[in-house]
Protein backbone atom coordinates (compact mmCIF):
# COMPACT_ATOMS: atom_id res chain seq x y z
CA UNK A 1 0.00 0.00 0.00
CA UNK A 2 1.19 3.23 -1.01
CA UNK A 3 0.24 6.73 0.83
CA UNK A 4 -0.60 9.19 -1.42
CA UNK A 5 0.09 13.11 -0.16
CA UNK A 6 -0.98 15.55 -1.81
CA UNK A 7 0.65 19.04 -2.17
CA UNK A 8 -1.91 20.96 -0.29
CA UNK A 9 -1.56 18.57 2.36
CA UNK A 10 2.08 19.17 2.78
CA UNK A 11 1.67 22.86 1.96
CA UNK A 12 -0.81 22.80 4.77
CA UNK A 13 0.82 20.56 6.99
CA UNK A 14 4.14 23.30 6.94
CA UNK A 15 2.43 26.39 7.34
CA UNK A 16 0.69 25.01 10.40
CA UNK A 17 4.08 23.56 11.72
CA UNK A 18 5.40 27.26 11.14
CA UNK A 19 2.84 28.93 12.83
CA UNK A 20 2.61 26.45 15.83
CA UNK A 21 6.56 27.41 16.16
CA UNK A 22 6.26 30.74 15.47
CA UNK A 23 2.94 31.16 18.14
CA UNK A 24 5.25 29.30 20.66
CA UNK A 25 8.45 31.61 19.83
CA UNK A 26 6.23 34.78 20.71
CA UNK A 27 4.44 32.85 23.94
CA UNK A 28 8.24 31.65 25.08
CA UNK A 29 9.30 35.39 24.14
CA UNK A 30 11.69 34.06 21.79
CA UNK A 31 10.52 35.85 19.13
CA UNK A 32 13.28 37.81 18.35
CA UNK A 33 15.75 35.28 18.95
CA UNK A 34 14.30 33.40 15.79
CA UNK A 35 14.10 36.47 13.84
CA UNK A 36 17.86 36.96 14.65
CA UNK A 37 18.56 33.48 13.35
CA UNK A 38 17.24 34.52 10.04
CA UNK A 39 19.36 37.20 9.95
CA UNK A 40 16.89 39.99 10.25
CA UNK A 41 17.87 42.25 12.81
CA UNK A 42 14.99 43.50 14.96
CA UNK A 43 14.84 46.64 17.30
CA UNK A 44 12.35 47.87 19.42
CA UNK A 45 10.08 50.63 19.17
CA UNK A 46 9.82 52.92 22.38
CA UNK A 47 6.68 53.33 24.33
CA UNK A 48 4.68 56.51 23.95
CA UNK A 49 4.88 56.68 27.70
CA UNK A 50 8.76 56.58 27.48
CA UNK A 51 8.77 59.49 24.52
CA UNK A 52 6.66 61.46 26.65
CA UNK A 53 8.97 61.38 29.92
CA UNK A 54 11.99 62.18 27.65
CA UNK A 55 10.28 65.17 26.21
CA UNK A 56 9.61 66.22 29.62
CA UNK A 57 13.20 65.67 30.98
CA UNK A 58 14.14 67.76 28.02
CA UNK A 59 12.49 70.21 28.75
CA UNK A 60 13.28 70.53 32.58
CA UNK A 61 16.79 70.26 31.88
CA UNK A 62 16.62 72.98 29.40
CA UNK A 63 14.80 75.35 32.02
CA UNK A 64 17.35 74.69 34.26
CA UNK A 65 20.28 75.14 32.37
CA UNK A 66 18.80 79.06 31.54
CA UNK A 67 18.07 79.60 35.43
CA UNK A 68 21.60 78.03 36.57
CA UNK A 69 23.23 80.60 33.80
CA UNK A 70 21.19 82.92 35.09
CA UNK A 71 22.20 81.94 38.63
CA UNK A 72 25.58 82.32 38.37
CA UNK A 73 26.37 79.06 39.05
CA UNK A 74 29.42 77.01 39.27
CA UNK A 75 31.04 76.16 36.02
CA UNK A 76 31.04 71.88 36.97
CA UNK A 77 27.05 72.77 37.62
CA UNK A 78 26.75 74.29 34.30
CA UNK A 79 28.36 71.59 32.12
CA UNK A 80 26.80 68.60 34.21
CA UNK A 81 23.49 70.30 32.93
CA UNK A 82 24.47 70.59 29.66
CA UNK A 83 25.83 66.84 29.51
CA UNK A 84 22.25 65.96 30.59
CA UNK A 85 20.50 67.76 28.23
CA UNK A 86 22.75 66.67 25.86
CA UNK A 87 22.57 62.74 26.29
CA UNK A 88 18.43 63.65 26.48
CA UNK A 89 19.08 65.23 22.95
CA UNK A 90 17.91 68.86 23.72
CA UNK A 91 19.50 72.04 22.94
CA UNK A 92 20.07 75.18 24.39
CA UNK A 93 18.03 77.07 22.14
CA UNK A 94 14.59 75.02 22.97
CA UNK A 95 14.84 76.45 26.64
CA UNK A 96 11.89 78.26 28.61
CA UNK A 97 13.38 81.09 31.08
CA UNK A 98 10.85 80.05 34.07
CA UNK A 99 11.47 83.48 35.96
CA UNK A 100 13.55 84.15 38.81
CA UNK A 101 12.48 81.28 41.03
CA UNK A 102 15.30 79.99 43.18
CA UNK A 103 17.17 77.92 41.28
CA UNK A 104 18.31 75.23 44.23
CA UNK A 105 14.18 75.16 44.75
CA UNK A 106 13.82 74.55 40.79
CA UNK A 107 16.56 72.23 40.92
CA UNK A 108 15.42 70.03 43.55
CA UNK A 109 11.97 70.20 42.40
CA UNK A 110 12.67 68.18 39.04
CA UNK A 111 14.93 66.37 40.78
CA UNK A 112 11.60 64.92 42.47
CA UNK A 113 9.59 64.82 39.19
CA UNK A 114 12.87 62.69 37.50
CA UNK A 115 12.61 60.02 40.67
CA UNK A 116 9.00 59.43 39.90
CA UNK A 117 9.35 59.74 36.20
CA UNK A 118 11.80 56.38 36.32
CA UNK A 119 9.53 54.71 38.12
CA UNK A 120 6.93 54.98 35.16
CA UNK A 121 9.49 54.38 32.40
CA UNK A 122 8.70 51.36 30.31
CA UNK A 123 12.23 50.93 28.86
CA UNK A 124 14.33 49.88 31.64
CA UNK A 125 17.09 51.57 30.06
CA UNK A 126 15.63 54.52 29.99
CA UNK A 127 14.58 54.39 33.95
CA UNK A 128 18.40 54.28 35.12
CA UNK A 129 19.59 57.17 32.64
CA UNK A 130 16.64 58.98 34.74
CA UNK A 131 17.60 57.69 38.43
CA UNK A 132 21.07 58.54 37.45
CA UNK A 133 19.90 61.91 36.37
CA UNK A 134 18.23 62.33 39.58
CA UNK A 135 21.42 61.94 41.42
CA UNK A 136 23.37 64.79 39.52
CA UNK A 137 20.57 67.10 40.12
CA UNK A 138 21.18 66.21 44.04
CA UNK A 139 24.86 67.05 43.82
CA UNK A 140 24.38 69.95 41.66
CA UNK A 141 21.97 71.33 44.33
CA UNK A 142 24.60 70.04 46.92
CA UNK A 143 27.51 71.93 45.17
CA UNK A 144 25.48 75.21 44.54
CA UNK A 145 24.27 75.53 48.19
CA UNK A 146 27.63 74.94 48.90
CA UNK A 147 29.06 77.60 47.05
CA UNK A 148 26.65 80.09 48.44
Amino acid sequence: MTLVVSRRAVVVAVAGTAALGTGGAVAAGRFDDAIRALGIRPHPEPSSVDIDLVKAARRDAADLLIQAESAGAADTIIDLLREQLASLGGTRSAARDRGDADFATACRAVADRRAAQSLKAVSPDLAVVLASSTAGLDQAVAAFKASR
